[in-house]
């Protein structure tokens, strides 16, 4: 009769690591339309992903259109122009060692420091600027954005999690869980 009551941990254990698991799937993919109790709409329908679909696609296109209005713009606020800075902070911090040689004038290596960092951030620059516009006009990055909303199929995704990531999160959870609950039961069974 102990025996029985020391499974009880372990069967716990387990179910509550399933329904984790469930849980998450349940959030990200159930239901797939809009649910309605007498005719008003159920909150959290439907599921996460199905919801977040469209707002993807805009985020896409907004994060698109900001950085491209960002390279236009010098001024010390814009994203650019703090990622420039951040490049030259750290090319700062990693040219130091320009100040520790003992036999170059404390002058030039003020000098060296000063432009090795500029050149740097001149680089990236130049890189966040120009190249990454060019390219993105280039291939024309906002028809994949576009090409990606027609062909983001959630019904595919959930097939991919299914198969590739469900099974195995799931495996890991229960396995996991089914340690945590021998660890209970031998302690149950220790301390009865």
């Amino acid at each position: 009769m102990i025996f029985l009551k020391g499974l009880i941990f372990l069967i716990a254990n387990m179910l509550v690591a399933y329904l984790i698991v469930f849980s998450i799937k349940a959030i990200l993919f159930y239901p797939k339309r809009k649910k309605y109790w007498n005719s008003k709409p159920i909150p959290f329908t439907p599921g996460l992903l199905y919801r977040k679909q469209k707002w993807l696609i805009d985020k896409l296109h907004s994060l698109l259109n900001d950085y491209l209005k960002d390279c236009k713009v010098y001024s010390n606020d814009s994203r650019i122009s703090k990622w420039e800075s951040t490049v030259y902070d750290k090319t700062w911090d990693k040219f130091s060692f320009f100040e520790k040689q003992r036999f170059i004038p404390s002058s030039i290596k003020r000098i060296m420091h000063y432009y090795s960092s500029l050149f740097v951030m001149e680089f990236a620059r130049q890189f966040l600027r120009n190249f990454v516009p060019f390219l993105m006009e280039r291939y024309n990055v906002n028809k994949y954005v576009d090409l990606v909303d027609k062909k983001l199929n959630v019904d595919m995704i959930l097939d991919f999690f299914n198969k590739k990531i469900y099974k195995y999160m799931l495996m890991v959870f229960v396995g996991l869980a089914l340690l945590i609950g021998i660890f209970n039961m031998i302690v149950f069974f220790i301390v009865s």
